[in-house]
C-alpha cells in the first residue's frame, strides 16, 4: 500500500512540473489574434479620444474628475453641492453619448 502511495505522489510531482506546451501553429494563431485585438483596441482608444473632445468642457471635466485616482461620485457630489444620484445620472448620459460616438467612429472607419 505504501509503495502505491509513493508512486502516486511521485507521478503527481512529475505532472505538476510539466508545463503546457504549444506547437508553433497554435502560438502563431495566438500571436495573430493578439495583433488583431491590439489594432481594435487602438482604434477604440483613438475614437474615445476624439469623442471626448466633442463633449462640452463641463462634461469632459466631470468625466476626468470621476476617473481620477481615489475619486468617487459621492465626493464629486459633495464638492458640487448636488446629490450622488444626479452625478451618476449625468455620468450615465455622458457614457452613453461616448458609446454611440465611438460606435459611429469605428463603423465609419470600417467603411474607409
Amino acid at each position: 500500500m505504501r509503495f502505491a502511495q509513493l508512486q502516486s505522489m511521485s507521478w503527481l510531482k512529475r505532472r505538476q512540473r510539466q508545463h503546457a506546451r504549444f506547437d508553433d501553429a497554435l502560438a502563431g494563431m495566438m500571436a495573430d489574434e493578439a495583433a488583431i485585438e491590439d489594432k481594435a483596441f487602438e482604434a477604440r482608444r483613438m475614437a474615445l479620444a476624439t469623442c471626448l473632445q466633442k463633449l462640452s468642457a463641463e462634461q469632459r471635466e466631470l468625466v476626468m474628475r470621476r476617473y481620477e485616482p481615489g475619486a468617487s461620485v459621492n465626493g464629486i457630489a459633495a464638492e458640487g453641492e448636488t446629490t450622488p444620484k444626479a452625478i451618476s445620472d449625468r455620468l450615465r448620459r455622458i457614457r452613453h453619448t461616448l458609446l454611440l460616438c465611438i460606435q459611429r467612429a469605428i463603423a465609419q472607419e470600417a467603411f474607409t
